[in-house]
């Protein structure tokens, strides 16, 4: 039936009525008593609908294609429908939230102005279609500045079923996405966390992406199914930027790019706590309020002030939003066999502004690799007036007055800078006029006042500096004017030395290679093997009940699942680049997915340890060593195995689906 509906056109295809189609539980039912899932918050699980004679629609997962598309194959009076159009939601009224992490993050990222660009770049290499680019960028803005974003406890609805009207259940969401009298309202689930969960933000991409797509469907000349799902993904990956080097990175997989002023710049890849080249320091995110993922490649300030090549582990600590942005802190590896690793605050670390590296050659010798960066890295994130600039700054002062004297030291250095005019050429009036702003409230905090409310006129500036700032601060000032002056000069010099637009040593340019990148495709690969290890446990484990002696045999295979299992979830989430030569400790990695997976925390970090502890005596022969054989027995072999299966159930449910 599948294979008809795909090469039958729709006006001659012969009468399908009765239709009997399958449900979740493999029954066939008539089509017109099912009912199929348009979101993956809907489920038989949560939703009964069997007192209303209805079933869920569930196709077998090898036939390779989801009942939505198969449903809008069929004939109107056989297809199935959709749950959305069944059933009325009513939302729990709880508290909202506008200042979560993940709000700011995408509202940063609606506001890039390459955002829009990169969208009607990518539509018309899709669609092969030039035309209609004004309307476009008309219908996308429209779209990306009417959606309010906000974070909500506990984010759940009742469900009632439209006819007969009766309640089916309750459902805990992690977003919803709805359209009242043209604006959209996105609001997230919250788990008053600080960090922001890389599945829920892609969750939430997905459905802003999904809703993009549906306003500019009209402009794609009735393209097919899979277009218009490249276009889907394409979007929703270009929402998770954070910067305009990640929608650089989007297009060049589809050998796109925006026209921006880019430097070029080659360098071998660095090694961990090599000193970061004076050269580069221009390059470095002065903002103290970055989120930082496992894996991730950054500088790391020493005591003495030096800047060396660290490697993001894990966050350390509570994630409560309470504890402030300011106050995070990360393991780093800062050593190329270090596997400990040492606990610093995040203001001590700077992302690097992400670029790109030449063509594979396809030598197997050691290539140059080249890094590519903006002229101009220390402008704003995000478009932002001064009031808006100057009323965050308030709010983050506050917090920076309650650190120590070192800490407050280094978060003032770091937004002085982020706002110097000198690291702002391509906004100079806005930085000049937010960097008094910053001067100034300095001064008064240092003289125990209260900060001053920043003018709401866009026009207006500051009042001037009625007295000079107190004595502790000024030569601090005079020391972050030099640097700032030296960051200047350092990106002027680079800009001149780089090669102009239409030179072809620019024109092959994507990301480098030491810096990690998400790899869904090959995660999965590892966790198919998580299962075949876990399997082979759960089988010698029978065995080993009559047995004992293979009991070591259960205890490997169980370490090999829950290695593989976290080493792929975290492939699938942020990237894994391993070091050469070097036994990664695997419970960091698993502190690493638990903190960038929200369903995960608390869940897989106590069976690691345990299967960790295993995995040293299996190991045969070292030196002093009892035998494997001897030394493990039926009690090990269980605990293993539960310890496994656990793991590798909770990676799977978490991430894959």
């Amino acid at each position: 039936l599948c294979t008809l509906l795909k090469k039958t056109k729709r006006t001659n295809i012969p009468s399908l009525t009765p239709l009997y189609l399958p449900d979740q539980s493999g029954r066939l039912c008539q089509s017109t008593s099912l009912v199929y899932c348009d979101n993956v918050q809907y489920s038989h699980k949560v939703l009964d609908f069997s007192r209303a004679g209805l079933s869920i629609f569930l196709l077998p997962p090898q036939l390779g294609i989801q009942e939505e598309e198969f449903c809008s194959l069929l004939p109107e009076e056989v297809r199935p429908k959709c749950i959305s159009a069944c059933i009325t939601k009513v939302r729990h009224a709880n508290p909202l939230d506008v200042d979560a992490p993940i709000v700011t993050q995408i509202q940063q990222t609606l506001r890039m102005p390459e955002l829009i660009k990169a969208i009607v770049k990518i539509m018309q290499h899709l669609t092969e279609d030039s035309d209609c680019t004004r309307d476009i960028h008309l219908v996308l803005t429209r779209i990306l500045c009417s959606i309010q974003i906000c974070t909500v406890h506990d984010l759940s609805h009742s469900i009632t079923l439209n006819h007969p009207a009766q309640d089916i259940g309750v459902i805990k969401l992690k977003y919803e996405l709805t359209e009242e009298s043209g604006q959209y309202c996105l609001y997230i689930e919250s788990a008053r966390q600080s960090q922001v969960s890389m599945i829920t933000c892609k969750l939430v991409c997905d459905a802003m992406s999904d809703l993009i797509v549906r306003h500019l469907e009209s402009f794609s000349k009735q393209q097919s199914y899979d277009i218009l799902l490249r276009l889907k993904e394409s979007i929703s990956t270009l929402l998770m930027a954070q910067r305009l080097e990640d929608i650089q990175e989007v297009l060049q997989t589809l050998n796109l790019r925006l026209d921006t002023r880019e430097i070029s710049y080659h360098d071998q890849e660095p090694k961990l706590g090599d000193p970061i080249p004076l050269a580069w320091h221009h390059r470095l995110d002065q903002a103290p309020d970055n989120i930082f993922r496992p894996q991730e490649w950054v500088g790391y300030e020493t005591e003495d002030e030096s800047i060396i090549f660290a490697q993001i582990v894990h966050p350390v600590g509570s994630t409560d939003a309470t504890s402030g942005k300011l106050r995070t802190r990360y393991r780093v590896y800062i050593a190329v066999d270090d596997v400990i690793g040492i606990v610093v605050s995040s203001l001590s670390l700077y992302k690097f502004l992400r670029g790109a590296t030449p063509p594979d050659t396809g030598s197997s010798n050691n290539v140059e690799r080249g890094l590519v960066l903006v002229a101009q890295p220390n402008i704003p994130r995000a478009e932002v007036t001064a009031y808006e600039a100057m009323l965050q700054l308030n709010k983050e002062l506050k917090e920076v007055w309650q650190l120590s004297e070192n800490e407050k030291k280094t978060a003032l250095r770091r937004y002085y800078l982020q706002w110097h005019p000198d690291k702002n050429l391509g906004k100079v009036a806005l930085a000049e006029e937010v960097y008094k702003y910053l001067r100034q409230q300095i001064s008064r905090l240092e003289k125990g006042l209260p900060l001053q409310d920043p003018p709401k006129q866009s026009d207006a500036q500051p009042a001037p500096e009625s007295e000079p700032p107190s004595s502790k601060w000024q030569p601090h000032f005079t020391e972050w004017d030099s640097r700032a002056h030296s960051h200047q000069q350092s990106q002027k010099s680079e800009e001149h030395a780089s090669p102009k637009t239409g030179d072809s040593s620019s024109s092959h340019q994507g990301s480098p290679k030491w810096q990690p990148n998400a790899d869904p495709s090959q995660g999965k690969v590892w966790m198919r093997q998580a299962e075949a290890d876990c399997e082979a446990a759960s089988i010698l484990l029978g065995q080993a009940l009559t047995r004992s002696i293979i009991s070591c045999h259960v205890c490997f295979h169980a370490y090999e699942a829950v290695s593989k299992a976290v080493k792929g979830g975290l492939m699938v989430v942020c990237g894994l680049r391993e070091r050469g030569g070097v036994q990664e400790n695997l419970i960091h990695q698993a502190m690493a997915l638990e903190a960038e997976v929200l369903q995960l925390r608390g869940c897989i970090v106590q069976s690691v340890e345990v299967l960790v502890n295993y995995e040293a005596s299996t190991r045969f022969p070292q030196p002093g060593q009892e035998a494997p054989a001897h030394f493990f027995n039926v009690d090990h072999a269980r605990v293993a195995e539960k310890h496994a299966c656990s793991v590798l159930r909770a990676v799977k449910d978490a991430i894959l689906k």
